[in-house]
């Protein structure tokens, strides 16, 4: 019994704040979600080692899985989350605002019954909740009252010092023919900077922002033993004391033309310390124009390779492609489009020793301020989603009022938790059963026959009297329940 009163417990704690959380929803908002599995390619994947049990076991998931849908509906006093099996209601839990200011619980499971929570309950839980937030985050006291006007200012401000001091290095301006990320340029004009003299610029602008008044809480919560200035001064010597040829190379420079704006280029490269192996290098592009704002970004170091290009144009459209090598021989590839309406496309490939597998998702914008979502999983190249989720997110929805209903009987928490004899909690472990098996009942019937007869089978032999033989002789036994 101490198990469902701890259900219990914790559905009121992750409920408890729900004034707070939905207090702002001027309008209901809802999800749905609908899973999708496909057994003939789970059972392709296990190939010849598939039993027969666990072919059936992989068919019974599907058959439950598929006949399944999620929803959820909330608005500033309610929230709900529901499981559906085919149309009818299987599970149903929510929660919503009393008058009084506490909460009141119900669920298909319950019954005619609902758990009310008193006003000082709900203060208290969520006392604790905050407290044990605040001992997880020790050392953070002081970020809520931090003043970001001012740290905005002060880090414009060391920015711009930066920029000023990186302005002084520039050389002359060279004019030709220049292709750098598949971009075409005029002009040239380099930053005649070294390794050392980039790093203690950026280590001391880092300094310089610490010591700023305003981000002393900062400093504060995020240093807790250490120093950090301190830190970036070691950082600062060890950096003057490393030998020159084993600091990077590193090249600076502006290209621009008539049509393009600034497109500032860095690239480093940091001698192998063996003769067998590459050099490391880096290289990052940025800028390009105002609109659309392109992003280039490469790294190689032995046989570990990394490329990113994003362009990004005002209204929030972009686009976003990676490739990864990684040192075993696994490549990964992910594209990512989204334009101003909303819509995403994402094709994230993994190509490994063990598998091949394909994620692709999207989202589209549909009536209603509403938005539809798609997830599939393929594997090893098949043609078919070996998992397929489908659904929508948005403005709107109803909830199937889980407190409606006639002679409705209020459990009140606190009398479950001070309920020394077991009598409260006893009824509500009976109520819990009969809602469990009623749940079951519409699951079963919307399954293929011979799945709800296995799992009405499952749930008779859990439900039946478990017996024991004890041999009291060689030819004498007796059964005990």
């Amino acid at each position: 019994m101490n198990s469902i009163l701890s259900i219990v417990m914790v559905i009121v704690m992750a409920f408890s704040s729900i004034g707070g959380v939905t207090a702002a929803l001027k309008e209901p908002v809802s999800f749905d979600a609908k899973i999708n599995v496909d057994a003939d390619g789970i059972l392709a994947l296990a190939g010849t080692a598939a039993t027969e049990e666990t072919k059936q076991t992989i068919t019974i998931v599907k058959d439950i899985v598929g006949a399944l849908t999620l929803k959820g509906v909330a608005d500033k006093d309610n929230a709900e989350l529901d499981v559906l099996a085919g149309d009818d209601v299987m599970l149903s839990i929510g929660v919503k605002n009393a008058e009084d200011g506490g909460l009141i619980a119900a669920s298909s499971l319950l019954g005619s019954q609902v758990i009310s929570v008193s006003a000082e309950t709900v203060q208290a839980l969520q006392q604790q909740m905050q407290a044990s937030m605040t001992e997880a985050s020790a050392g953070m006291g002081g970020l809520e009252n931090l003043d970001k006007e001012q740290i905005a200012k002060d880090f414009a401000e060391i920015v711009e010092k930066a920029m000023k001091a990186f302005e002084e290095k520039k050389g002359e301006t060279e004019t030709g023919d220049f292709t750098v990320d598949d971009l075409k340029f005029t002009a040239k004009t380099p930053v005649n900077m070294t390794y050392t003299e980039f790093m203690e610029l950026v280590l001391n602008s880092a300094k310089e922002l610490l010591a700023k008044e305003s981000l002393q809480p900062v400093v504060q919560a995020a240093s807790k033993d250490k120093d950090l200035i301190a830190e970036i001064d070691k950082e600062i010597e060890k950096l003057n004391s490393m030998p020159e040829e084993e600091k990077p190379e590193v090249q600076f420079a502006l290209y621009s033309n008539e049509n393009e704006g600034g497109y500032f280029v860095c690239d480093l490269t940091k001698a192998a310390k063996e003769e067998t192996e590459k050099p490391e290098t880096m290289h990052v592009g940025i800028g390009g124009g105002e609109d659309p704002v392109r992003i280039r970004f490469s790294f190689e170091q032995n046989q570990e390779t990394m490329s990113i290009a994003a362009d990004v144009t005002k209204d929030n459209a972009a686009d976003l492609k990676a490739h990864v090598n990684a040192k075993d021989g696994s490549v990964a590839d992910i594209a990512v489009t989204c334009d101003a309406a909303g819509s995403l496309d994402m094709a994230f490939d993994i190509n490994s020793k063990d598998a091949v597998a394909k994620i692709l998702a999207k989202t589209e914008p549909v009536e209603g301020e509403r938005t539809k979502y798609s997830l599939d999983v393929f594997m090893n190249n098949a043609e078919q989603p070996l998992v397929n989720i489908t659904g929508s997110v948005g403005k709107g929805g109803e909830a199937v009022s889980v407190y409606e209903g006639e002679d409705i009987t209020v459990l009140p928490f606190e009398a479950l938790m001070n309920d020394t004899d077991g009598t409260a909690s006893g009824k509500l472990q009976i109520t819990l059963t009969a809602g469990i098996l009623k749940a079951i009942t519409v699951l079963t019937k919307n399954l293929p026959e011979e799945t709800g007869t296995w799992l009405n089978k499952q749930i008779m032999q859990q439900m039946m009297p478990k017996t024991t033989t004890i041999t009291k002789t060689q030819t004498e036994t007796v059964t005990a329940e």
